[in-house]
């Protein structure tokens, strides 16, 4: 009897490293349970950044696992009541153009509204000024910028608006700078190239950025633009992010936040599968993007509509959770040792040896 039950353990033990093994490399085991956006926006929400939460709310709702969470419906309803209030709203909008920025997409089409009527350039040199005369710190890269404005604009005025993509660069740019999205290298790169401009009065030597810019801000709007932006580490690697906002558009940069910007990282690999798959990958962290790339968007969809059946084992799924992370944690080295010594001690050497005698 205790021999039946050793040689049934082995024999278990043998088909259920094969198994794993084979689906590890077949299929996609999530090793978490697809995000809930829900602790993240109400962490958006007490610091009273209403369009940051509603956009990453907003992003999962496209998914059958949010649609039907009740609480979500609720917040997602009462975020948008709130952005879309009058008072909210005129708010916004002054801080605009007042200002020269705010978290808020009426605000900051205002802030950019005022930079093609000069007003916004002069503003932001005025702010500068006082701040240079009060002894405060000036930001040499908004007075630059805010000097390339200025000629940008004389270039629209005398070709009668046909070179309004430059402007609307400078004020994308100028926005990114106040809000911090603005990386070290961009901020060097305009500081050197606006002499350029002021003492040769032409935009030439900035051009190309300014129109890469427009690109991005077409492509993925102006809060996405600046996210995007925020990420990028050269001019190439700009224009390379440029061409994913092409493909993901205004969802860019909210899905570069539910993967903690590992999507530009693995887009070369998965860049085949569908958008749809890439964003249900997404859902699940970045070991789902790595899973799209190594399985394919056939075996990706089988393993999802498996997981989802199984998915309400335990409490919200917590069980099945703890099950994943733990099989993940048992690497393939260990999965063939495993199967080589069950398989070796099931292997009747005693009938062999009377074989051969």
């Amino acid at each position: 009897m205790f021999k039946f039950l050793f040689k049934m353990v082995l024999l278990l033990i043998l088909l259920g490293s094969l198994a794993l093994l084979y689906t590890r490399h077949y299929y996609f085991i999530p090793t978490q349970i697809q995000q809930d956006p829900l602790p993240k926006v109400q962490t958006l929400v007490a610091q009273e950044k209403y369009s940051d939460a509603y956009e990453y709310l907003d992003y999962f709702m496209q998914f059958d696992y949010m649609k039907d969470n009740e609480e979500a419906k609720k917040v997602h309803e009462s975020l948008s009541l709130k952005r879309n209030s009058f008072e909210y709203k005129k708010d916004k909008i002054l801080e605009g153009i007042l200002t020269g920025t705010s978290d808020e997409l009426s605000g900051q089409v205002s802030a950019i509204g005022s930079d093609f009527f000069l007003f916004g350039d002069i503003r932001d040199l005025v702010i500068q000024g006082k701040n240079y005369f009060n002894k405060e710190e000036v930001d040499g890269v908004l007075v630059g910028l805010s000097s390339v404005g200025l000629v940008a604009s004389a270039s629209t005025l005398l070709s009668a608006g046909a070179t309004t993509a430059p402007k609307a660069g400078v004020s994308v740019l100028k926005l990114a700078r106040k809000q911090k999205y603005m990386p070290n290298w961009l901020a060097k790169f305009i500081t050197k190239e606006a002499k350029v401009v002021a003492k040769t009065k032409n935009i030439k030597s900035v051009k190309p950025l300014l129109e890469s810019v427009q690109v991005l801000y077409k492509n993925a709007g102006l809060q996405g633009s600046m996210k995007l932006l925020s990420k990028s580490k050269n001019l190439m690697h700009l224009s390379t992010i440029s061409k994913y906002a092409k493909r993901f558009g205004k969802e860019s940069h909210v899905l570069l936040k539910t993967t903690n910007g590992s999507i530009l990282k693995h887009l070369p690999n998965v860049g085949k599968s569908t958008t749809k798959n890439i964003k249900v990958a997404s859902t699940f962290g970045e070991g789902g993007l790595k899973s799209l790339s190594k399985v394919g968007d056939k075996n990706f969809i089988k393993s999802i509509k498996t997981y989802k059946s199984i998915g309400k084992v335990g409490y919200k799924g917590e069980y099945l959770n703890i099950l994943l992370k733990g099989l993940n944690m048992v690497n393939d080295m260990i999965l063939w040792m495993s199967s080589l010594i069950a398989g070796l001690f099931l292997v009747p050497w005693r009938l062999k040896r009377r074989t051969l005698a």
